[in-house]
């Protein structure tokens, strides 16, 4: 008898805790599928409240509609969440908006979502760390995107760079990762062309529009730059390379090349503009048939070839840091004036 009354003890504590477990589960799993409705990462168009929602701006407990701002997707910030605390980012190869925001309750985004324009916005995904929250906010094509805090609330807006800027042009550094280009005297040709590419970046202004292959130690294959520049819309590649002569380690002297007659005027300021950097005996202008670079996008490109590598003492100041500044400053010089 009394093991009767033990085993029943024992069946109904496991079904108890089964079941428990069964609820948070189903929980767990209604939060999760709520959060991917919420955020357009299922693939499928939400329906009902949550349709009403993203398309009226309500969140959490609201009331009403929603002032919206046209053309702007909004995201909601806690109280006490100010402008300074949320971090951005945005990642022109993917396409990608990186939003960050902190969080005190966890749960805050699945009841308050996002609303507003989804113009040129192709996905957004959603990661909860616990002490704050990621939107990957993913565009259909490259864009620049603006944002206004006002009144608890982040506004975004997406514009596609064309719309924005005059001209667009790309800067190239010249190979990366596993890539090294030529390497003499201990010295590799893709950390000159990097280190030119990231004083440029510090030097130009951020709506010069100005954009980089690459901004680190990378694999980029020359179809992934050539896509870029396409991508873009760019009406310039400038490509930064180096140069090396296997006859003799005497040559030096900077070389510039160009195959479309579009750009020859700004071939010529930028060499007149190179031969103002300290080392630099001479600044060659030459036009080709094809550059090698760039040639089947059909984007006029000059490549800068900075130095030679075979020569020691020019290797020595490619790789100086005041010599990748003044080089720097040369190149945006002539930018600033296309």
């Amino acid at each position: 008898m009394r093991f009767l009354k033990r085993y029943t003890l024992i069946v109904i504590a496991t079904l108890f805790t089964l079941t428990a477990m069964a609820v948070m589960l189903l929980f767990f799993v209604s939060r999760n599928v709520e959060a991917e409705s919420l955020y357009l990462t299922s693939g499928q168009e939400p329906d009902g409240d949550t349709e009403k929602v993203r398309e009226e701006g309500k969140t959490g407990d609201e009331t009403g509609r929603a002032e919206l701002k046209e053309g702007y997707l909004c995201i909601p910030l806690e109280e006490g969440v100010g402008r300074a605390d949320v971090r951005t980012s945005y990642d022109i190869g993917s396409c990608t908006m990186s939003v960050t925001v902190p969080v005190s309750d966890s749960g805050f985004y699945y009841e308050n979502n996002l609303y507003g324009s989804r113009d040129h916005v192709k996905n957004v995904e959603f990661r909860d760390d616990g002490n704050e929250v990621t939107f990957d906010i993913i565009n259909d094509d490259r864009m620049a995107p603006e944002t206004v805090f006002e009144d608890r609330k982040l506004y975004i807006a997406f514009k596609p760079l064309v719309e924005l800027y005059d001209r667009i042009i790309l800067i190239d550094p010249g190979h990366g990762g596993s890539d090294s280009g030529t390497e003499a005297y201990d010295f590799l040709e893709k950390d000159i062309t990097l280190g030119v590419s990231k004083e440029l970046e510090s030097i130009l202004d951020e709506d010069s529009g100005v954009f980089f292959t690459r901004s680190g130690d990378q694999d980029l294959p020359e179809k992934d730059r050539e896509k870029k520049a396409v991508d873009l819309g760019a009406s310039l590649v400038i490509s930064l390379q180096t140069n090396a002569d296997r006859d003799t380690r005497i040559t030096r002297g900077m070389e510039l090349s160009y195959s479309d007659d579009s750009v020859s005027d700004a071939a010529k300021s930028l060499a007149q503009s190179l031969e103002k950097v300290t080392g630099v005996e001479n600044v060659a202008v030459v036009k080709k048939k094809e550059t090698g670079y760039f040639d089947e996008t059909g984007i006029p490109c000059i490549v800068i070839r900075l130095g030679y590598m075979t020569n020691r003492a020019e290797a020595e100041m490619m790789s100086e840091g005041d010599f990748q500044k003044q080089t720097a400053s040369a190149i945006a010089s002539v930018i600033d004036r296309q």
